[in-house]
């Protein structure tokens, strides 16, 4: 995926190179590049952190280490998936 931004002038060409480089662009609003970035590094640095915390936490409660990573990986990626099927919103 691709983000293009800029002037109304050179977005055609910015996604014409995207997609010739195999990419599948995308426009974001006008002045959102910080947002965009803002919500990549979330998305990617935080789930590092929590990672790490949960792994802290099972380790204080007696975990044994190579249960590690099954347990926490496994839950931590059914709630992935979970979230990338339903929405990441809670329902009202």
């Amino acid at each position: 995926m691709c983000a293009i931004e800029g002037d109304d002038a050179a977005l055609p060409a910015l996604q014409a190179l995207a997609e010739a480089l195999g990419g599948r662009p995308f426009r974001l609003a006008q002045g959102g590049k910080a947002a965009y970035h803002a919500a990549l590094s979330v998305a990617s640095n935080y789930l590092v952190t929590l990672t790490d915390m949960a792994q802290g936490l099972a380790e204080q409660a007696g975990v044994p280490d190579d249960l590690l990573r099954p347990l926490l990986g496994n839950l931590m990626r059914q709630t992935l998936e979970n979230a990338l099927a339903l929405g990441f919103k809670p329902p009202p």
